[in-house]
Formats: structure tokens, sequence, C-alpha cells
């Protein structure tokens, strides 16, 4: 492995220097591990026994043609006829046959449309949470989180239906104890829950932190050197019993600085609205 050696004056500065708030720096570093993400991130995800709302209307429309008279069937063109006439085999009847692919993103590469559905994804998980705390107008707070720079997007789709999945976003971040690799989202559309993707997008995430850790200084990654980190970091709702519990599971516990619950004198316990969590990198 190789050193980076800084282009210009400036770059020896940025490499001295992990500073978020330098957006071209941190837009680089985010291109930086967009490169990386794919040699830990699955390239597809199978998704196993769920059905596609596509293949359900497909369905629906070819058992719909197999009930039609001899004579309409006649008046129809025979490459339509054939399409009509597949086995559900043939457009695949369960999402076992189908594969969620991934597309990856820098924030500040993102389009707009892509950035509306997943956004739209949030609403939908995590939208009463959010209401509850900031009001109706969170989306605006949320937005502008959202399209920090330095974020990098790995969105994986229904190959079939072309609809979001899953997604998560990451940012090398310094916390006041160390630097980490944040998960800011991690989301996964209802139809596809209870199926294993988000298993296996909180692995990937883990092993990213660990890769990054490995090719700090590596010369084929600009600005590598703020690559070094001491683990992952997020931050979950206190009320998020499911995602909370998950979490401990997965060997998090309170960062040092985080919020955490009040015991009243009369021994009402009082949560904060989020609790911040950090996890060390995985022993090889």
């Amino acid at each position: 492995m190789t050193t980076a050696e800084p282009e210009s004056k400036s770059d020896a500065l940025s490499i001295l220097s992990f500073d978020e708030d330098d957006n071209y720096v941190m837009e680089i570093i985010a291109e930086s591990v967009a490169k990386i993400v794919p040699s830990v991130f699955p390239e597809t995800i199978q998704l196993n026994g769920k059905k596609s709302s596509q293949f359900e209307e497909s369905h629906k429309l070819n058992r719909k043609s197999k009930d039609q008279d001899e004579s309409k069937d006649k008046s129809i063109e025979p490459e339509e006829q054939a399409y009509n006439n597949k086995d559900a085999k043939e457009i695949g009847a369960t999402s076992k046959d189908l594969d969620a692919t991934v597309s990856i993103f820098p924030v500040h590469e993102m389009d707009d449309d892509v950035f509306e559905q997943i956004l739209d994804l949030v609403d939908l998980n995590l939208g009463s949470y959010y209401q509850k705390r900031l009001g109706k107008n969170w989306k605006d707070e949320k937005r502008d989180e959202m399209e920090e720079s330095g974020l990098v997007y790995v969105i994986y789709t229904d190959a079939l239906t072309k609809n979001i999945v899953a997604f998560t976003s990451v940012k090398l971040v310094a916390e006041l104890a160390a630097k980490v690799l944040y998960l800011y989202e991690i989301q996964i559309s209802s139809q596809y829950q209870s199926i294993g993707v988000g298993s296996k997008l909180i692995s990937s995430f883990h092993k990213l932190a660990t890769k990054l850790n490995d090719l700090v200084g590596d010369a084929k990654y600009k600005y590598s050197t703020h690559f070094s980190n001491e683990g992952t970091s997020l931050t979950v709702f206190s009320d998020n019993d499911r995602a909370l519990n998950w979490y401990f599971n997965l060997g998090y516990t309170f960062t040092d600085d985080s919020p955490r619950d009040k015991l009243l004198r009369n021994e009402k316990v009082v949560k904060p609205s989020f609790y911040l969590l950090t996890r060390p990198l995985e022993q090889k």
C-alpha cells in the first residue's frame, strides 16, 4: 500500500485536518467511499418469498386472458396472446426469483427524483416519530440533514417493479470521543421487512467501517488519510423499541454523551427524544 501525496497546498492542509464544514473535501471523501462500497455491500439481494405487486397484477391479467372465450383470443395478435398465456414461472411467481439491485451515490450526485423517493420511505417508516418531535414541517429539517455533504447512499431497488426496497446512508463523522462511520439512515420498505434485508445492510455497514480503516493512506483513494475510524455510531428514537433492541443485540451501547433516561422522585421514568449508540470496529 502506498500513501497518497497531496496535489496542492490546500490538499496538504485537508489531509492534515478533517473538517466536516469543508463541503469540497467531504464530497471528495464521499466519492472515494462510494468506490469502496461495492467491495462490502452485495450487488444484489435476493427477495426470498415476497410477492411483487407488479407480478400479482400481471398474474391477474394472465388469468383473465385465459378465461376469455376462444373467439376473442383469436382476435388478439399472436405476440400479445403469447404474452398473455405465459406461465407464472416465466413471469416470476414470487420475488424469490427476483433480486434487489444496488445503486451507490454520494449525495451530491443523486438525482432529485431518487432523493424524493427515499425521503418518502423515511416518511412511511418514521414520519410519525419525526412529526411528534418536530411538528408537521419536519421534512424541511430532515431534508437538510439528508443532503449533508459527505453522505453516501446505498439504494436497493426491486428488479421487477423498480420500487425502492431499502436504502442506507453513511458518513465519516468526527464525534467528541473519536471519528466514526455514522449510520444516518437504514430504511426497509414495509413489504420487504423481516426477510433479512436489514441484517445484510447493517452487516455490510460494519464491514465498510473496517474496510475504510484498512485503506487509510491508500493512494487509489483521494483523501484516504481521513478513512481512519474507531467504529460505527447512530441515533435511534428512544421509543422505537424494535430498532433499539435490534441495535443492542448487534453490540451497540450508549455513547458517553448520549441522552439517558431520568428517574423522577415519583419513580416515573422520563425518556429523552433519542439515544446515541456506538459499536467498536469488528475484530478480524
